[in-house]
């Protein structure tokens, strides 16, 4: 389970270096019934995906639901899982994520919170 390095930087949107508790979810049902999976560290964030440390692996191509925590306020967002790498065998694991939808509040929470971090951090 490991990327390949990319060539290029394909990002279309300025990613943020950030250390958060997010908890991510199963929709079994199709009908708002989640299972919860776990839960996994944050190490980066835009407004179009997440790259999360986790201690169990996830499937690629894993369509998830997380619960982010933006200024003080949890949103939920659907992601897929794109890509995983083990760092530590059977203990540590990274995963990027791709989110596929998002609801207009979250979408500007995510801007506003990503122009925050990038402000702190040209500082």
């Amino acid at each position: 389970m490991s990327r390949k390095p990319r060539e290029t930087n394909r990002r279309r949107h300025a990613r943020v270096r950030v250390t958060n508790l997010v908890g991510y979810a199963e929709n079994n049902s199709g009908r708002g019934f989640f299972t919860l999976l776990g839960s996994a560290v944050t190490v980066d964030l835009s407004e179009s995906g997440i790259r999360i440390r986790t201690i169990e692996p996830l499937p690629i191509g894993s369509n998830l639901t997380f619960d982010l925590k933006l200024g003080g306020e949890v949103h939920r967002v659907q992601g897929r899982v794109i890509w995983g790498e083990e760092l530590e065998q059977d203990r540590a694991y990274e995963f990027g994520v791709r989110f596929f939808e998002v609801d207009e509040a979250a979408l500007k929470k995510l801007r506003i919170y990503v122009s925050a971090k990038q402000a702190q951090k040209d500082e």
